[in-house]
């Protein structure tokens, strides 16, 4: 009877559909394997909503993110939903970071009014990185000078167009009007605007720094994120506590970068939410590769699909 029912026309129905049930589901499984392996550790998409890197990037770009060349992250994503700041560790990176290249990373968002920072995982900034750890920064005149140089840093055309802009509104109106000026307000020094700033040094891990006044106002919020503790100075002694501990002088255990839009007149950025921590960036941007109207005509761009932004 046994014999007889395998080798009937039912059962080998039922063997084949089991078999090709089994291939569907390892095919179905292998596909979400991959894709999340992918999104994981090789990269992912993203879209444009603003114009702060405006003309480099425009509303209705869709973007690739590459993490190979940084590593991507590992983290705990149920902390991330609380915005708890949390450990954060890397795949091997295939690269690393140079000036000029274009950023993906978690906005620093400021803890405690604003005396040191964590990680919002749910908000992402595109920006550009003007300066790497234990560059020295100034802006001279609109423009980005790195080490003492006049170098080719952001948007050279929009630092310029800036400048010219600001010229002109004084001559018209007496004061500018249209751009945010102070920067790094944090710093105690309320001369520092868009136009003229600096030059301050972008930490990097393993640099000294002495726990000057000046320099304890300004490192102030990475320090403490570094530490989970808290700097202070006494207004008498000048004695600095981080902690429970006196020091006089502060080693940096992370890096650190400087993070700028291409439309330097309205980019929310470095110059105003401070340096970002190496552990905060996703990864760079190396391509467009689906484009639509940026007045939401939903028209296609075909002039900037799967295009490399410079």
């Amino acid at each position: 009877m046994r014999s007889w029912w395998r080798k009937s026309r039912c059962a080998k129905i039922i063997r084949i559909s089991c078999d090709w049930a089994a291939n569907i589901f390892l095919a179905v499984c292998c596909f979400y394997f991959l894709k999340y392996f992918v999104l994981l550790c090789v990269g992912t998409t993203g879209h444009v909503p603003s114009d702060s890197m405006q003309p480099t990037f425009k509303p209705g770009d869709m973007i690739w993110i590459d993490k190979t060349a940084l590593g991507a992250r590992v983290l705990n994503l149920w902390e991330d939903k609380k915005l708890d700041d949390h450990e954060i560790w890397r795949i091997p990176a295939l690269g690393k970071l140079k000036r000029n290249d274009l950023l993906l990373f978690n906005y620093p968002y400021l803890t405690r009014h604003g005396d040191s920072i964590a990680q919002d995982v749910s908000t992402h900034y595109l920006k550009r990185c003007v300066a790497l750890p234990g560059d020295t920064l100034a802006i001279v005149n609109c423009r980005y000078v790195v080490n003492g140089t006049d170098s080719t840093v952001g948007h050279i055309d929009n630092q310029l167009d800036m400048r010219r802009r600001l010229v002109r509104e004084r001559q018209d109106f007496g004061k500018p009007y249209s751009v945010h000026m102070p920067v790094l307000t944090y710093a105690g020094d309320t001369t520092w605007t868009v136009e003229n700033a600096g030059p301050f040094i972008i930490p990097r891990t393993g640099m000294t720094i002495e726990m000057t006044p000046h320099n304890v106002r300004f490192y102030e919020r990475y320090i403490e994120w570094e530490n989970r503790k808290s700097l202070s100075m006494d207004s008498i002694s000048g004695a600095v506590t981080l902690g429970d501990s006196i020091i006089d002088r502060y080693t940096f255990k992370e890096d650190y970068f400087f993070a700028a839009g291409d439309n330097v007149a309205a980019s929310r950025d470095s110059r105003y939410i401070g340096f970002v921590p190496y552990k905060f960036i996703i990864g760079k941007v190396v391509l467009i590769w689906w484009s639509t109207d940026e007045h939401g005509s939903g028209d296609i761009n075909w002039s900037r699909v799967l295009t490399r932004p410079q």
